[in-house]
């Protein structure tokens, strides 16, 4: 590819190699055998110049700034700690493993704010030197100038990448050593199959609580009065007082899944063919097609043990309940504390027993 590159008078040709082979600008030569450096200084001179070199060291400084975020953010989201934020202690506990864990991710944070920082302070310089040397350059001049500079800033920028890229998979290989580890604690018995969101989802556990869309204000004050029916009249107002206050100044804690993540838990709600259980032992999670748990719970009620009842006998008892309350000799105060409200009946559900054959 020849470019034509026109000052003034004067004219001469200046071979480019395009992207792929990348050259060193000061080796690239003018039509009479002057250095494209040589015939920048004299033409423009040695202020011009340094604007140039110092545009090619924030292009170049940009690219690395890149994939350096690119490198943080990947651990982050992973749950990886570089090696310059890990932590060597000699107390071998829960506790402290726990304690460095959420300090080092908690630097990582910190680390990749920086880095924007940095980048956008970067950008900016790098945009100002860009008009300031399109400015005082030729329009040719400059569309050489900036193809070179980029061209000088990929290899840079392929390199860094391939760097980062391989670090991040030795860190994620000796941290994250395998998945084996969570499909052990999560089984799928069901016949459908489940992806690694989904996997990495279960294994939170069934006790994890997930951050909720909205605060729960109906279900907390339910609660809160179910909980004050036992007070006497001054603390129950103020127990209901301070709760109102503690609501009305909350906000929404922070989400504590990743959009893959909700996403999996929505698909998992949503599917009535599957249902998701503990194991009667072991710290596992098991999937089921909710046709085979209903088959099961149906062979355990075939036991004559077991009667059907023409209807709910839950309330009848409660009203039992609270008229032999009143019959007795107990005073106010613990009769209300007794008397029943709200009663439900208890619900059967079975657990799959995972270590047996046949899975009963």
């Amino acid at each position: 590819m020849k470019m034509e590159l026109i000052e003034g008078s004067k004219t001469s040709a200046i071979s480019i190699v395009m992207p792929g082979n990348y050259p060193k600008e000061n080796t690239l030569h003018t039509g009479h055998g002057e250095s494209l450096k040589s015939r920048i200084l004299h033409l423009y001179g040695e202020e011009t110049t340094k604007h140039i070199r110092l545009f090619k060291k924030l292009r170049i400084k940009k690219t690395k700034l890149l994939t350096s975020l690119t490198f943080l953010l990947c651990c982050r989201d992973h749950n990886t700690i570089p090696h310059f934020l890990q932590f060597h202690h000699h107390i071998q506990s829960r506790a402290t493993n726990r304690i460095y864990q959420c300090t080092s991710l908690a630097l990582l944070r910190e680390r990749i704010h920086q880095n924007r920082r940095e980048l956008d302070s970067t950008s900016r310089e790098l945009l100002n030197t860009h008009l300031r040397i399109a400015n005082l350059l030729s329009k040719s001049d400059w569309a050489l100038i900036d193809q070179l500079t980029l061209i000088k800033a990929m290899p840079v920028g392929e390199k860094s990448k391939a760097r980062q890229l391989k670090k991040f998979t030795r860190l994620q290989t000796k941290q994250h050593p395998t998945t084996k580890t969570i499909k052990e604690t999560v089984i799928n018995l069901s016949d459908q199959k489940l992806d690694d969101a989904v996997y990495s989802l279960l294994q939170k556990g069934l006790n994890y609580a997930v951050t909720p869309c909205s605060t729960p204000i109906e279900v907390i004050l339910a609660g809160v009065e179910k909980a004050v029916l036992s007070l006497p009249v001054e603390m129950a107002e103020e127990a209901r007082q301070e709760t109102m206050r503690i609501i009305k100044s909350s906000s929404r804690p922070r989400d504590n899944l990743r959009k893959t993540k909700r996403a999996a838990l929505k698909t998992l709600k949503d599917n009535m063919n599957l249902t998701i259980l503990p194991a009667d032992k072991g710290n596992a999670t098991v999937v089921l097609n909710t046709s085979d748990y209903k088959q099961k719970i149906s062979s355990l009620l075939e036991d004559p043990a077991y009667r059907k009842l023409a209807k709910d006998p839950t309330d009848a008892i409660e009203r039992k309940t609270t008229l032999l309350l009143k019959k007795s000799s107990l005073t106010e105060e613990t009769h209300r504390q007794l008397c029943p409200a709200g009663s439900r009946p208890p619900r059967m559900y079975g657990l799959p027993k995972i270590h047996k054959e046949g899975i009963p």
